[in-house]
């Protein structure tokens, strides 16, 4: 295990570097969609967030000074083991509740971890309950208090519980980057000074940025809707929004310096409207029309999405009435033409120029990128400014339109990885 970092401490440093305000929003609204406890620990299981919807059971427990060893101890090796296997990892707490540790890994190096769960899989038997009365006995504790506390714990399936630990992996470590590349950005600064190496690394950079394009703002309002519905409805559709998201979320951490099938891509975008469509209700409805014999013409990931989201943010989202998203792919002749079409306010002609100006891709990585950072992108892959087109009527709505070659050989290919 790495020590440091770009020149920082790791152990220990978690709580230094990290927006801590941030980082509880994040951990509350978890809690409160999800029903489980969460905290986020250093490497040594210490915690730097407050305690989020910790169950009776375990305040009782942490109320003990031995109780609270053993939960540092539980958590700390969690943590590691999370870290040992760069995967979320199911575990039992000292006291026998289930518990997981999602691993926050930024660049190789393990900074510490989301630790949530206090559920059970099964309800408890007879023995597990006078197993809880001893234990009672050892920390001080009322046998009572205790073992009526142990039995409002909440019975969750195991798949339910891991999908919610990917949710909130992304949610942390999406947090944990910003705020490392926050202290860490004059250094950035001074490995792009030689104009040889600078477009490369600025280049990378944007690529880090645009998989960040899910910002905290749309994670946190989906967060709040999945609490909300929580809260009207069963658990049916608060499951399956959490899944959608997790899918989602899970893609945005693959590698996305690459090229991946319009088949995926169209998927994600599918994951993608689904929650925005819980969102936004009856105000946002959409169509996909893509040919079956393009679907494996290969795209560079991440292409549709900052288009489709700039169509919601900038065009129907000032709306009054329903939005229309209309995505559309097509082969004509040796190209497949992909449009993403909605019937938002539309813009002028000098705001279509700003929003493709590549000179102010250096102001702001992560604002601004959208429209920008696909062309952008269009033109390293394929060394060509031609491969994506804009028209918009300013209160009739915007078309966009990308060019993908049919066949893509391997200098291509080649081309994306540099």
């Amino acid at each position: 295990m790495q020590n440091s970092i770009y020149g920082l401490k790791v152990d220990g440093y978690l709580r230094e570097v990290i927006d801590i305000s941030r980082l509880q929003e994040a951990i509350d609204k978890f809690s409160m969609a999800t029903s489980m406890g969460a905290v986020v620990s250093d490497v040594d299981g210490i915690p730097i967030t407050k305690p989020s919807n910790f169950t009776s059971f375990c305040k009782l427990i942490r109320s003990s000074s031995e109780g609270l060893k053993g939960c540092y101890r539980s958590d700390s090796v969690g943590g590691k083991k999370a870290w040992e296997f760069r995967d979320i990892y199911l575990y039992k707490c000292h006291c026998g509740l289930n518990d997981m540790a999602t691993p926050l890994i930024i660049d190789d190096v393990y900074w510490g971890a989301v630790l949530s769960g206090q559920v059970l899989f099964e309800k408890p038997s007879p023995q597990k309950l006078q197993q809880i009365r001893q234990m009672a006995v050892k920390f001080y504790i009322d046998p009572d208090t205790l073992e009526n506390a142990f039995k409002e714990i909440q019975v969750v399936s195991e798949i339910t519980c891991r999908a919610a630990g990917e949710l909130m992996q992304i949610v942390a470590k999406y947090i944990v980057e910003m705020s490392i590349a926050k202290i860490t950005h004059q250094k950035f600064i001074q490995q792009v000074e030689e104009s040889a190496k600078r477009e490369r690394v600025m280049h990378q950079l944007e690529l880090s940025a645009l998989q960040s394009q899910i910002n905290p703002h749309f994670l946190f309002n989906t967060l709040n809707a999945i609490s909300r519905l929580a809260l009207i409805e069963g658990a049916d559709k608060t499951e399956e929004m959490i899944h959608a998201l997790a899918r989602l979320l899970r893609r945005t951490l693959q590698n996305i310096d690459k090229l991946a099938p319009l088949q995926e891509e169209i998927e994600y975008i599918e994951n993608y409207l689904f929650i925005q469509k819980t969102r936004y209700g009856d105000q946002l409805d959409f169509e996909i029309d893509v040919e079956p014999n393009v679907l494996e013409v290969m795209i560079p990931v991440m292409t549709l999405q900052p288009i489709v989201e700039n169509a919601i943010v900038h065009g129907i989202e000032p709306r009054e009435d329903i939005g229309y998203i209309t995505i559309e792919a097509k082969r004509v002749e040796n190209m497949v033409r992909i449009t993403v079409s909605d019937n938002g306010i539309g813009m002028d002609t000098d705001k279509i120029m700003q929003s493709l100006d590549s000179s102010r891709s250096l102001a702001g990585l992560t604002k601004g990128l959208g429209l920008r950072s696909v062309k952008q992108r269009l033109k390293h892959c394929y060394n060509c400014n031609d491969f994506m087109e804009i028209f918009s009527q300013e209160g009739k709505g915007t078309i966009v339109t990308i060019w993908i070659p049919l066949h893509i050989d391997n200098t291509i290919e080649m081309a994306v990885k540099k």
